[in-house]
């Protein structure tokens, strides 16, 4: 072998060892990525359920039609739906084995949710949560179930109730005495409404500051629910500070669905945030 083929061949092999340990190096960044993703639960966060019109004319609402694909999409591909009680033993160790899965949570009581979302999640037997404003149930304004309807739905075993305020306040940079009427007083108004505990709870808009996560603390939610990443201002993640994913009509199609529901999204979000 003349010394200039030698040196090709070596020069081959030598790329090909490159080649296969790259290829090992992606492998193992695939599988770790796999792994952190399959441990995610995210927790998809709607507000109202409608027609397709009111989809179109108000970016809060997700179709009938679109909401039912989704949940069938969930059972089609094998995921897990929980409720709030087996998230959160699954957050707190207290339960250990688990299926790929989500959790479902509304926001506001609205009074669409019996009439457009709870047939659904029936069909599909699947558990999903709603958070409440308790003033405006005792009043049925801005488009709540009344206090008689939410008494009826809470003792569904598929739905859970939790608050959301007293009036739907931005809880930041508030005087400590509307803070705790808005956080413990929607909680002990919701407890007295619905005759059991409440262990839940949403800040409206995903706001809060120090003074309200101390608060919520205090008052003794299990936990407390955020909306995007955005919401924590540096904060870490923690039981009181859950953050969600909204889904929103154009949600209909079935690769950002799986986006946002896959584990990706929450990866994404996390290391946008580090950066």
């Amino acid at each position: 072998m003349t010394t200039s083929r030698l040196k090709r061949v070596l020069k081959k092999r030598s790329r090909n060892r490159l080649l296969a340990q790259a290829l090992l190096w992606l492998a193992a960044l695939l599988v770790a990525l796999y792994l952190f993703t399959f441990r995610e639960i995210p927790v998809l966060m709607y507000h109202f359920v409608g027609t397709e019109t009111d989809a179109r004319e108000n970016s809060l609402v997700v179709s009938t039609k679109t909401f039912d694909r989704q949940l069938l999409w969930l059972q089609k591909w094998g995921y897990q739906v929980y409720s709030l009680d087996e998230f959160y033993a699954l957050k707190t160790g207290k339960r250990s084995f688990f299926k790929k899965g989500v959790v479902l949570t509304f926001d506001d009581g609205n009074i669409g949710f019996l009439t457009n979302a709870l047939p659904i999640l029936e069909k599909y037997r699947m558990p999903a949560a709603n958070f409440m404003v308790t003033d405006s149930m005792r009043k049925e304004e801005n488009g709540s179930m009344s206090v008689e309807n939410a008494q009826k739905l809470s003792e569904n075993p598929l739905i859970t109730l939790g608050a959301h305020t007293a009036h739907h306040f931005v809880l930041v940079n508030e005087p400590e005495s509307i803070m705790r009427e808005e956080i413990a007083g929607s909680r002990r108004d919701l407890e007295a409404m619905l005759g059991k505990e409440v262990r839940y709870f949403a800040y409206p808009g995903g706001y809060f500051d120090g003074q309200a996560l101390q608060i919520v603390k205090e008052t003794g939610y299990r936990m407390a629910f955020t909306t995007s990443w955005k919401r924590l201002s540096g904060l870490n993640e923690t039981l009181h500070t859950m953050t969600r994913v909204k889904i929103t009509e154009k949600d209909s199609n079935p690769a950002l669905f799986w986006y946002k529901i896959s584990g990706f999204y929450s990866l994404f979000k996390r290391l946008s945030r580090a950066l």
